[in-house]
């Protein structure tokens, strides 16, 4: 293993070995395989892959092309396990299915790699992984082969459990956690929403708005994550953890605190999510908000209020949060931003707004694209 804790090196007895290749970041770079006198070497660049110089295959979301042009889509099934791969002119040329851990019942057939969860499938030797990026996964043994980063604020948990021992109804993307947050957190808010839309007829609408918007946030791109551990003293914040690439909420309990303050900070994560905010970076010192203002406070209070905390007004809020800006502020607000770039995928207007990110040292979305120092 590596610095990352990522494999570098397996052999077998019969004298056969697999390496990998990593860059600085720990992202794969290159797979070379030697059995019976022969060498294989998988290299992956982008969203290209590689076999001894011969291009293989190119993915994009939802699918690839093959080495001959052929477009072929993926068939997911609820969790984003590949069940099925189809051309574009609807040959079915693989299928699987999968015990809940990830080893397939039989193991398919055809050139596809990509099954369980998405991810690349290693058949070497009697070694059966899953690369989930962060980690792999022994779908044989229903376990990590190595420790999760983040045990410490999942203590209840083996550090090598998938998914906390419930792979039916939890998904893990990239072998570093659970899903969009902790997720005795997210079926703590939950349950009580639920109950609220029963029993409440004043805040039904509000507790179905939670669900909602956790919900979302359980689906997107970006990764959420609760600790216990605050480098801002004892008190509840949500920052951008740039070592995780997530929004980490700071919960004084971890995810079996107040739930009032969960549910607080949770409003800040989907706010973040939307591009209603934006974040201090790993709690640091920053060069001002940008677009985070008294109205994005004051919803964070409102929605902590439906579970218990204390409720303040837009101008006890105010008193509170003297140097938040008074008016509603979005990313249209700052200063540098520039309305004759010409469009989201121009590079000049992404690389503004990654100029903006690294000046200010703040954590922003905008149009499902995460941009932090």
């Amino acid at each position: 293993y590596n610095r990352h804790n990522k494999p570098v090196l397996i052999e077998a007895d019969d004298g056969s070995s697999l390496s990998f290749e990593y860059d600085g970041t720990g992202t794969l770079i290159s797979r070379t395989q030697t059995s019976g006198g022969i060498t294989t070497k998988t290299e992956y660049i982008g969203p290209y892959e590689l076999v001894d110089g011969e291009f293989k295959a190119a993915y994009f979301d939802g699918g690839y092309f093959d080495a001959d042009g052929k477009v072929h889509y993926y068939v997911p099934d609820y969790q984003g396990n590949i069940i099925a791969d189809v051309t574009a002119d609807g040959e079915i040329v693989q299928t699987a299915s999968y015990y809940p851990y990830g080893e397939p019942w039989l193991e398919p057939e055809g050139d596809n790699r990509r099954l369980y969860g998405g991810k690349e499938r290693l058949n070497f030797g009697s070694v059966r992984h899953s690369d989930f990026g962060a980690r792999f996964l022994d779908s044989r043994a229903g376990i990590w082969t190595t420790q999760d980063p983040c045990a410490e604020d999942f203590y209840q948990f083996s550090p090598y459990t998938v998914c906390g021992a419930d792979p039916i109804n939890y998904v893990d993307r990239d072998g570093n956690r659970f899903t969009a947050a902790s997720m005795p957190a997210v079926n703590r808010l939950l349950a009580e929403s639920l109950i609220g839309i029963i029993s409440s007829r004043i805040h039904a609408v509000d507790y179905a708005q939670v669900i909602t918007e956790t919900m979302i946030m359980h689906a997107s791109d970006q990764l959420f994550h609760i600790s216990a551990i605050s480098p801002l003293g004892n008190t509840g914040a949500t920052i951008y953890d740039s070592d995780m690439d997530a929004v980490t909420f700071i919960i004084p309990g971890g995810a079996f605190g107040p739930l009032g303050l969960i549910a607080h900070e949770f409003k800040h994560g989907y706010q973040f999510l939307t591009g209603e905010i934006d974040l201090s970076v790993n709690g640091e010192a920053s060069y001002g908000d940008l677009f985070y203002d008294i109205y994005d406070e004051f919803a964070a209070y409102e929605r902590g209020s439906l579970f218990g905390a204390d409720f303040f007004s837009v101008k006890e809020i105010t008193e509170m949060y003297p140097k938040l800006p008074k008016t509603a502020m979005t990313i249209q607000s700052l200063p540098k931003y520039n309305k004759d770039w010409e469009s989201y995928n121009s590079k000049v207007f992404i690389r503004g707004l990654q100029v903006i990110s690294e000046k200010k040292n703040r954590a922003f979305r905008f149009k499902n694209r995460t941009y932090r120092p």
